[in-house]
């Protein structure tokens, strides 16, 4: 999967590396002249790498599949590399010159002179005291004190629902809080739920606020063709099923759509967009008889399938 997207990162993997000078906190990371190699290929117009290219930045597994032919494979190594920079990236291990978003970690603490006055004149603010011993000292007296103060009241049976019986701490569970009457209406209630499966709330919500036009396609601004796939991406990042789990327990939508539709669509600037529509709306939306705010997903009581049915159907509200 990652080398078939290698078509689309030739297009501008040259320019974006040669514009930005990549710094790291490690001494001698093995990145910056894995990044220094893509560099040269590119300057020099190289489509194979050479025989010996850096590999430290890379797993075990990406090394056997990158060096499983007679050279290595170019493709592999470019996305490989790409991939762990954007990680470093984000964790700030490394950071580019010159960049506001992408500093090192250090520039966005509070610079050490300025520390230095504040501690002195006791304006940190942090709450405790200023001597880091001082303070562990105390802690520690008050641990002391208040670990034999459980000691002794466990010895002489002063802890309520606590006691010690031949060496070992018994509690005794607490009886609930919540009265006989009050379960036996909440299951009475629950049985009065409307039975409906999460898939078909989203899909009438949709169809009520347009809430999914809002995940625009990020190059073209357009609205998702596949309704269906965009709701099952979200329906899986909100499970955390993923596209595949997600594409399982649905009908007619593949892992292929709903991972399609994540990258173009399911961005998470677009969630940004969709959540002042469902504020401005959900009081002028009042809840059909079939889809009141009771859900019970997938619920095995359900006389529907087990599998969520995405299909397009008509609308539940009567």
């Amino acid at each position: 999967m990652a080398a078939e997207q290698h078509a689309n990162v030739l297009k501008f993997a040259g320019a974006f590396l040669q514009a930005f000078t990549f710094q790291s906190h490690r001494r001698h990371d093995p990145l910056l002249p894995a990044i220094t190699t893509l560099k040269m290929l590119y300057a020099e117009g190289r489509r194979v790498l050479p025989d010996r290219v850096p590999v430290g930045h890379l797993s075990a597994t990406e090394r056997k599949l990158i060096l499983e032919g007679a050279k290595p494979d170019r493709r592999l190594y470019e996305i490989a590399t790409l991939a762990h920079l954007r990680d470093r990236l984000r964790s700030a291990d490394i950071w580019v010159d010159g960049s506001r978003s992408f500093r090192p970690i250090d520039e966005h603490l509070m610079p050490k002179p300025a520390f230095l006055t504040m501690k002195e004149e006791g304006k940190l603010g942090l709450g405790v005291q200023g001597d880091g011993a001082a303070w562990l000292s105390e802690v520690r007296q008050t641990m002391d004190f208040n670990l034999k103060r459980l000691a002794y009241r466990a010895r002489n049976a002063k802890l309520d629902g606590v006691r010690l019986e031949a060496g070992s701490l018994i509690v005794t569970p607490r009886a609930s809080d919540i009265p006989a009457a009050a379960d036996e209406l909440n299951d009475e209630v629950s049985e009065m739920y409307p039975l409906i499966e999460v898939p078909d709330l989203l899909r009438e919500v949709h169809e009520w606020t347009g809430f999914a036009d809002q995940f625009t396609h990020v190059r073209t601004g357009d609205t998702p063709q596949n309704i269906s796939a965009m709701l099952a991406g979200v329906l899986a990042d909100g499970t955390n099923l993923g596209p595949k789990r997600m594409a399982g327990a649905s009908k007619g939508i593949s892992a292929h759509q709903i991972g399609w539709m994540r990258p173009f669509h399911a961005r998470a600037v677009a969630s940004r967009h969709w959540l002042p529509c469902r504020s401005l709306r959900s009081a002028s939306m009042p809840f059909s008889g079939s889809s009141r705010p009771f859900v019970h997903a997938f619920s095995p009581r359900s006389d529907r399938s087990s599998r969520s049915s995405w299909v397009d159907r008509p609308s539940m509200r009567s």
